[in-house]
């Protein structure tokens, strides 16, 4: 059985977390900012409370499909995580349209 070489993921998995890290930060930071904009409105209010979980998730995906679309080919496995990743990226925004509907309700 042939092993992976693990030294051609070490750029890509260290881009990866300095990715979800700048994804977690974009969230945190564009919330306190919405949060200030959206005030005025209770409406607005209500929806930017229920899209907090799901953009928390979608952004850090966002940030990692671009990390993997980057990723050359030749690394082993990467079609297989970009898949997966782009599936994980599709059900987060989903949920958050979803969320945002329901706070709108």
């Amino acid at each position: 059985m042939d092993w992976i070489d693990l030294s051609s993921w070490t750029r890509p998995f260290l881009a990866a977390v300095l990715a979800v890290v700048l994804g977690l930060l974009v969230h945190r930071i564009a919330r306190a900012v919405v949060r200030r904009i959206v005030r005025i409105s209770v409406v607005l209010t209500a929806m930017e409370e229920r899209i907090e979980r799901p953009s928390a998730f979608a952004l850090p995906l966002l940030a990692l499909q671009l990390v993997w679309q980057g990723t050359p080919a030749t690394v082993p496995l990467i079609e297989g995580v970009r898949h997966f990743n782009g599936i994980l990226l599709i059900a987060a925004l989903t949920w958050l349209a979803m969320a945002a509907i329901g706070g709108l309700a």
